[in-house]
């Protein structure tokens, strides 16, 4: 199945869970389309099959905020190449009553809710969504789920029973500008030597060779990689079983100009090879110390 893309619809009664689900999807690496008219998805396949990112995974959101054109879709979903597109459609649904409680408590109007209230909206909705709902490759009742829970089960539905990839970040920083908010994980290593205190060392970076072999070099540096690796390696497959999909692992040092740079590449040498997805961010290697 090698260049086939896959094209996930994702329809079902408002406040079901769509929103939640999009967000599932979009931590899977698949490109979100939020209320997408369904003539239109034609042209974003196009589009996609012929992007140079190379995009292979597609989820459109589809529900009865477009009544006018809701009744394309099957006809639509019927026309979509099964050799060329691994296609699945997941309703999701509720009760009246867990839907009336849910609009209640976010004070939101229901989208066909013109006057008629909210209880008429929802019958008129089920009767819109019936034929999408008889198409649905998947049907998920969300009654007795929590947000996270339903993106667990997304993420299942998606990757099978595997578990998925996290995003790892790693991030260096200096303290003297503030720790970062989005952190997991966060490492002081201003216990080394500064280089900042060697004179042809100030203006570097760790991104500087001179910079990397001395902070590397210093007495307990290897250590702390090899046990900042043990821990990750540790902790790695715990975040993934309870459905984690970034991970932010923050270094920092005074200024965020040595050490912590210096550190974050070794790691990053270290935990590429064991995981796909790995990217460094240098938070404060503009600033002047």
């Amino acid at each position: 199945m090698a260049g086939v893309q896959e094209i996930i619809v994702i329809s079902g009664r408002s406040g079901a869970g769509k929103s939640t689900t999009s967000r599932a999807l979009e931590d899977l690496g698949y490109f979100v389309v939020d209320n997408l008219p369904p003539q239109l998805l034609d042209g974003l396949l196009d589009v996609t099959h012929k992007s140079k990112e190379g995009i292979r995974k597609i989820a459109v959101i589809i529900d009865v905020r477009e009544t006018e054109f809701l009744k394309l879709l099957p006809n639509k979903w019927r026309e979509i190449d099964d050799g060329k597109y691994i296609k699945k459609l997941i309703f999701l649904d509720a009760s009246d009553q867990q839907l009336i409680d849910r609009y209640q408590e976010t004070k939101r109007r229901h989208p066909l809710d013109d006057g008629c209230g909210i209880r008429a909206a929802l019958v008129l909705e089920q009767r819109l969504l019936q034929p999408i709902q008889k198409l649905a490759t998947k049907q998920i009742y969300t009654d007795k789920l929590t947000a996270h829970a339903l993106r667990n089960l997304i993420k299942k539905e998606v990757m099978g029973e595997g578990l998925h990839d996290i995003n790892i970040t790693l991030m260096s920083f200096g303290f003297k500008y503030g720790v970062p908010s989005e952190l997991d994980l966060c490492f002081d290593v201003r216990f080394l030597a500064n280089p900042f205190y060697i004179q042809h060392l100030r203006p570097k970076t760790g991104l500087d060779i001179e910079v990397f072999d001395y902070v590397l070099a210093l007495k307990d540096a290897p250590k702390f990689l090899e046990k900042v690796v043990d821990l990750v390696l540790f902790l790695y497959p715990l975040y993934q079983s309870e459905g984690k999909s970034n991970l932010t692992i923050a270094v920092g040092c005074t200024g965020g100009q040595h050490r912590s740079i210096a550190l974050v590449e070794a790691l990053k040498t270290r935990l590429a090879g064991r995981f796909e997805r790995v990217r460094v961010e240098h938070r404060d290697i503009d600033r002047k110390n």
